[in-house]
């Protein structure tokens, strides 16, 4: 049934790479559908007017946890150092896009923003430390990482539920 339909659909996919550096089971089709989105994304924002700046600054900032999901999760990382180093810019991509949605909906310099970018920052910063120590990145400051994305994303759903106007919703 849809099993074996979903399983002979996997066959047929391009397969990298079957497992990372670190051991772990790569996901059979999440850089490929992540590199649709991006060209989907990037003839969508080629092609189509944007009712308002704000919107095409969103889906900009979107389209690069994409861009930076693709080479994760689709290019062989040849040694571990290198699969860390990807994992860093994957994770930071993702608190970066956060703080740009945040900043979009704020302003440059409010609270808020200033709250996500600082997390950001934090984050890049243990992300470089990791990777100087040659220590896992997924390993170290995990705290600090589940800390500053349930704060973005806390501060995210804040935001958008105070600034979305009551028409639209």
């Amino acid at each position: 049934g849809l099993v074996s339909h979903a399983s002979a659909m996997v066959s047929v996919v391009p397969r990298l790479h079957t497992h990372y550096p670190n051991g772990q089971a790569r996901p059979h089709l999440r850089g490929w559908l992540y590199l649709a989105v991006v060209l989907a994304g990037a003839v969508s924002l080629s092609c189509q007017p944007w009712p308002h700046p704000l919107q095409r600054r969103m889906a900009e900032g979107t389209l690069i946890v994409y861009v930076v999901g693709v080479a994760f999760h689709l290019v062989p990382h040849g040694s571990l150092r290198m699969y860390w180093v990807a994992l860093a810019a994957d994770l930071s991509a993702i608190s970066f896009v956060f703080s740009v949605h945040i900043i979009v909906w704020t302003g440059t310099f409010s609270a808020a923003a200033s709250l996500s970018a600082l997390g950001t920052f934090a984050l890049l910063c243990t992300m470089l430390i990791s990777l100087a120590r040659g220590s896992d990145v997924q390993k170290s400051f995990r705290g600090l990482r589940l800390a500053n994305n349930v704060m973005q994303g806390l501060l995210l759903s804040a935001v958008e539920v105070s600034c979305v106007p009551s028409a639209a919703l």
